[in-house]
């Protein structure tokens, strides 16, 4: 993989923010990917936006071994995330911690645009529970 370059960096911390911003629903910071598919954490909202996709079940004869990709594919989700933002490993710690909230990650993604993302007056999202 190449280089990531601080304007990608940048870009793509606004992007994942921003795809939060838009659907706040689909943010919960619990799980990579959630089993149903329809909410991501941080890095798994930059997984998706990298273009990474779970794996199709026609794909698979075998229930099982398609279970086993699947499992794969969410459990390697925050290393696609960390190398697709350009992050170093504390700063994937911090902003893959299930513990950070909407804010947290806002006001660091904030610190490292320096321009102000969708329009409108930023409001804390609610925190969302577990599937």
């Amino acid at each position: 993989m190449t280089e990531v370059t601080p304007e990608q960096r940048q870009q793509r911390l606004a992007q994942t923010i921003n795809a939060i911003i838009a659907n706040p629903a689909s943010w919960n910071q619990v799980h990579w990917h959630s089993n149903c598919g329809t909410s991501h954490c941080f890095a798994g909202h930059a997984d998706l936006l990298a273009g990474n996709r779970p794996p199709d079940p026609s794909e698979y004869e075998d229930e099982r071994d398609y279970c086993y990709a699947l499992e794969d594919w969410h459990d390697n989700a925050s290393i696609r995330a960390e190398k697709w933002l350009g992050l170093g490993r504390q700063e994937a710690n911090y902003l893959f911690s299930a513990e950070r909230n909407f804010g947290e990650l806002y006001n660091f993604a904030q610190s490292e645009v320096m321009e102000p993302f969708l329009p409108g007056e930023y409001e804390p999202l609610p925190e969302t529970t577990d599937d």
